[in-house]
């Protein structure tokens, strides 16, 4: 092999460079040498020789270009699926009018003035309640204290019976009441039976596929005695799943006293979802604009599961698509859910002057959880989940194995984790409120060198991501304010897939797509979206967003670096299509002069048209 000096002189193209770096590297790691952080990527080495090469070929100002670049570039950095890429969902809003889903049979309570009961006059010293369970005895007493003691008539005691059924009645035990049985009446005492009612069935039409014990369940939460409050908050709950588009219902009458029949007639909703879409979401450094497709189906097992899928490949360069695939399956009436998901993702440096080192990287991750919703209803949801992943990121440089990780000389990387997350969701009619905590705790395959023990990932390692979002109306056509934040917290030194990222659309508009990924950083963002055409709910809507962007992110034992931003988008959809457009103006100049791309100018865009 020819002297250094010789080769840099002599390299003609960024191949033959590569080469030489390829070279130098291995011979690198056949020598001990241990890489050493630089801007947060432990790649001296690299930079150093491509540095070189690039200032002989374009001069010093491409020097400075290239080494924020590579930062940029270094596999792992790319990754979408890291758990800070993934958002808590949009707000969804309490209904300001719950729907009328009930129709009810009328009420017959008759007063005592015109349903006086013949009788004789019965002297009663005390009251005997039995068959109550809801409601106990000591509150039933209070309401027959003024009958007890004292001669009453039978009119009295049909007083005190309605009296005792109108308050089981205002508490939502709609088919519930007092009952006075013949010769109750011994020694002085009345036994007065309580008659809690039941749901004795329910009565579905239009489920098609979908299992009937899938309603029923849901709906019969809460146990007897019914109450038409908690059906009606079940109810509710199940308009909410997507398995359906509207449900209509009507409370009968049983066939036996204090019982009653559940008719409903269901409304599936559309069982799958198929769209397609363009954007520029990607880090440039591995082509930034993307082609995708993404899709649902409901329902394949009849048992209320979810599959999705989805697809998107680099517009730019062959060798940068990803797949993913996540199913996830009701385990319990209670909401309890099973999770599966695999992903699969290929990319390749297609910047310049990186484009000809020929760096790739493959990453496989797979995914099983299981969640449990501890507190549900209408306004509040606290939930707790347990997942396991497995992350597997292979990398080549030149065609051959590379290690970008100092303590992994092979290019294969490899983590364990376990997550305990929990969510919690409060909505109300005005303002939705939206808190996501997750511990992970894992282990990799990096061995620790004595060399530079400070710029390894820690092979265990502990992190915290906190995530949180609150929307606010404030107009009643539509508009509102969106705050949103995320903070990471990294007790150790972490590998480039667990890493927080800040930069992009989803964290800092206005700066290129993870231009940031480090240990441990925070993010905000406050938005005001106003309808300027139609509203949120409506097929033709068009939406002003302007927005003020931050973010700050360090690695462990290196300075904090912060970005900020304000701009403006526009929110737009016509039926099926749907258009996203921010533009951003930085006001922390990245320490590149590189403008060839969207970007890089500040404009982030996204077009989505659902095919069905």
């Amino acid at each position: 092999m020819p002297g250094q000096g010789n080769l840099l002189w002599c390299c003609s193209d960024w191949m033959s460079l590569g080469k030489f770096v390829f070279w130098n590297l291995r011979r690198a790691n056949k020598t001990g040498f241990n890489f050493l952080p630089s801007g947060g990527n432990a790649v001296p080495r690299i930079t150093v020789l491509l540095t070189a090469s690039a200032v002989l070929i374009s001069g010093w100002a491409a020097a400075a270009e290239y080494g924020a670049l590579l930062a940029q570039a270094t596999p792992g950095t790319e990754a979408a699926n890291r758990p800070s890429a993934q958002p808590l969902g949009p707000p969804v809003f309490l209904p300001q009018k719950p729907a009328e889903v009930f129709t009810l049979p009328p009420l017959r309570l008759e007063s005592p003035e015109t349903d006086v009961v013949a009788g004789p006059r019965l002297e009663i010293k005390s009251y005997l309640f039995e068959g109550n369970k809801v409601v106990p005895s000591e509150e039933l007493q209070r309401i027959a204290a003024p009958y007890a003691g004292r001669i009453v008539s039978a009119s009295e005691l049909e007083e005190l019976r309605h009296g005792l059924t109108r308050l089981y009645i205002g508490r939502g035990y709609i088919n519930s009441g007092a009952v006075i049985p013949e010769g109750a009446l011994t020694n002085g005492v009345l036994r007065i039976l309580i008659v809690e009612g039941r749901l004795q069935e329910i009565r579905l039409k239009g489920m098609e596929r979908l299992r009937e014990e899938y309603v029923r369940e849901r709906l019969a939460r809460g146990g007897a005695p019914l109450n038409v409050n908690v059906l009606q908050e079940n109810f509710q709950l199940l308009l909410a799943d997507p398995l359906f588009s509207k449900m209509d219902a009507r409370l009968l009458p049983g066939s036996e006293p204090g019982s009653a029949i559940l008719d409903v007639n269901v409304i599936r909703a559309r069982p799958y979802q198929f769209t397609v879409f363009a954007n520029n979401y990607r880090p440039p450094s591995i082509g930034a604009q993307a082609l995708g497709a993404s899709g649902w189906v409901h329902n394949l097992t009849g048992l209320g599961d979810v599959l999705d899928a989805n697809f998107q490949d680099s517009a730019q360069a062959k060798g940068g698509a990803r797949y993913g695939l996540g199913w996830s399956l009701p385990v319990t009436s209670r909401g309890t859910q099973l999770q599966l998901r695999l992903d699969h993702g290929r990319s390749a440096v297609v910047e310049e002057p990186l484009k000809a080192a020929d760096i790739k990287s493959t990453l496989d991750s797979r995914e099983i959880g299981i969640s449990h919703p501890v507190v549900e209803d209408l306004r509040r949801k606290l939930s707790l989940g347990l997942t396991y992943a497995r992350r597997e990121n292979r990398t080549t440089l030149l065609g051959e194995p590379f290690s970008f990780i100092p303590g992994e000389p092979s290019g294969y990387t490899r983590l364990n984790v376990w997550r305990f997350w929990q969510d919690y969701v409060q909505r109300l009619e005005q303002q939705v409120l939206a808190l996501r905590s997750t511990f992970s705790f894992g282990r990799n395959n990096i061995e620790q060198s004595s060399a530079a023990p400070s710029a390894q990932p820690a092979p265990d390692f502990f992190v915290w991501l906190g995530q949180a979002q609150y929307a606010r109306r404030v107009l009643d056509s539509g508009a509102q304010f969106l705050l949103r934040a995320d903070v990471q917290w990294a007790h150790d030194r972490l590998l480039p897939l667990e890493r927080m990222a800040v930069g992009g659309v989803n964290t800092v508009r206005g700066y290129r797509e993870n231009y940031m990924v480090r240990d441990s950083g925070y993010r905000a963002s406050i938005e005001y979206q106003h309808p300027l055409l139609g509203t949120a709910d409506e097929r033709h809507a068009l939406t002003l967003a302007p927005f003020i962007d931050y973010g700050s992110a360090r690695n462990i034992g290196e300075a904090r670096d912060r970005i900020y931003s304000a701009g403006v988008g526009l929110l737009w959809r016509w039926q099926r299509v749907a258009a996203n457009l921010y533009a951003a103006k930085r006001f922390v100049t990245p320490p590149t002069p590189t403008q060839t791309t969207l970007q890089d100018r500040g404009i982030h865009l996204e077009i989505r048209y659902d095919v069905f």
